[in-house]
């Protein structure tokens, strides 16, 4: 009989060896790929306003794709990361599916219910998983005191705003 979901889990971030191991240039080809793309559809626009609407809808749609596909990433090589301690999946899965393949269903599960959010919530959540700061800490702050946390979030990374 296989064991309950928080065990697997438990098991799976035990298996370190077993773990998609994360490298920044996954990340960095992630975000270069659809960067590109956003940058060709920069250079589309025009004084056509219909066609504007249309690349701004794409625009957001490659950019919720980036962070989608970073947060999967992290998340894969990162389970601890996930917000939740609890989770549920069908007796179905439970049994024939692999740990790693339950580990990318509840991942899924969780970007799916993230992305029907706003992106707010989603930049939030992956400044979380990628610089461990609490939400709660950056959301019970002033406006002020965000910007200079963000400021400082890209000074130490080396970011430029």
């Amino acid at each position: 009989m296989r064991e309950s979901l928080n065990e697997i889990i438990a098991d799976i971030r035990k298996k370190r060896c077993t773990m998609t191991v994360l490298y920044s240039n996954d990340l960095i080809d992630i975000i270069s790929k659809n960067s590109d793309i956003l940058n060709e559809i920069k250079l589309k626009l025009q004084m056509d306003n219909l066609i504007n609407q249309g690349l701004f809808l794409m625009s957001t749609t490659y950019f919720e794709a980036t962070l989608r596909d970073v947060m999967n990433k992290i998340l894969i090589s990162k389970p601890e990361k996930l917000k939740k301690d609890n989770f549920t999946i069908s007796k179905d899965n439970l049994s024939s599916l692999d740990d790693s393949a339950i580990l990318k269903s509840i991942i899924e599960n969780e970007l799916f219910n993230l992305f029907k959010g706003n992106v707010k919530e989603q930049l939030l959540y992956i400044i979380e998983i990628v610089s461990n700061i609490r939400v709660s800490n950056i959301v019970n702050k002033s406006k002020h005191e965000d910007l200079i946390n963000i400021e400082r979030f890209a000074i130490i990374q080396g970011l430029d705003l």
